[in-house]
């Protein structure tokens, strides 16, 4: 997916009144994360002074379309810290406070999300209504209008809209990096995977500029 196109995408977005899908998408796109990664990630786990996110949980669908479900990462290595680069920084500094803004303005009225209950479903409530028993309160990042959290159908439905899937934004974001000469070992540490041939098997496929480069060296060795 080219750069063009996600600036299309997202000015597509705003048109429509739908800004708020951007920043999941820059979050597949400039860090590689899963979908549901995305949308468990909370600002409690990026920390802007040394421009890191930790990756500690995963939001993935209930039993028979109950609540959506807080859990753990895919696998133990995809429980990780990754380093932002500044415009996904900058991206995320700017929605905090669209955020902040919209939850002021808002007041008791604004949704509250919570993680209740020994299967951590993810129950959403209006601020006036005060915290369940025994419940966590969650920060989530990815939200939209009233605070109401980013779903996957959502998400994949105004990406399907345009022929992209969010699992491209991951697939691009690996290509590129590896691609541009950052180390396999490295673009693996950033999607979680466990080991190396993963990422070159899956994700750096052959494209036009590697394909350039290697044609190039046949003058220089053959």
């Amino acid at each position: 997916i080219s750069r063009d196109e996600i600036d299309t995408l997202i000015a597509e977005l705003q048109k429509n009144k739908k800004g708020h899908l951007r920043i999941p998408i820059l979050l597949g796109y400039y860090a590689g994360l899963r979908i549901g990664e995305v949308l468990g990630l909370c600002w409690e786990d990026i920390d802007f002074e040394k421009r890191t996110m930790s990756i500690v949980r995963q939001v993935r669908p209930g039993r028979l379309h109950r609540e959506p479900i807080f859990t753990t990462p895919k696998t133990p290595t995809s429980t990780r810290v990754i380093c932002m680069n500044d415009a996904l920084v900058e991206e995320l500094r700017a929605w905090k406070k669209e955020q902040a803004e919209e939850r002021l303005r808002m007041g008791t009225s604004y949704q509250l999300v919570y993680e209740v209950g020994k299967e951590r479903h993810m129950k959403v409530l209006p601020a006036i209504d005060g915290k369940p028993g025994g419940a966590i309160e969650h920060h989530l990042i990815c939200t939209r209008r009233y605070g109401l959290p980013v779903t996957r159908g959502i998400l994949m439905y105004h990406l399907q809209k345009v022929n992209i899937n969010f699992h491209s934004l991951r697939h691009t974001h690996a290509t590129r990096l590896i691609e541009a000469g950052a180390k396999p070992v490295d673009v693996a540490a950033r999607l979680g995977h466990a080991d190396v041939s993963i990422t070159q098997n899956l994700y750096s496929h052959d494209t036009e500029k590697m394909a350039r480069e290697t044609a190039a060296l046949i003058d220089k060795v053959m």
